[in-house]
């Protein structure tokens, strides 16, 4: 799988895929969403984790930056 930047992702509104994004968080809140950027634009992704699904020590790696 290659990976899509978020700049593609806007522009061609891509739903019900899979797809493999590489970037940085630029916040991440209540263990359930998380904002990410790969600089390929000004605008975020935002992504939906499913908290009671993920394992806790997963979560505590998710750190800004």
């Amino acid at each position: 799988m290659s990976n899509t930047t978020v700049l593609e992702i806007l522009n061609e509104l891509k739903k019900n895929q899979t797809i493999e994004i590489c970037g940085w968080v630029k916040t991440f809140r209540a263990n359930r969403f998380i904002a990410l950027n790969d600089g390929s634009c000004l605008e975020n992704i935002q992504c939906v984790n499913h908290f009671e699904s993920t394992d806790y020590n997963n979560l505590e790696k998710i750190t800004t930056g």
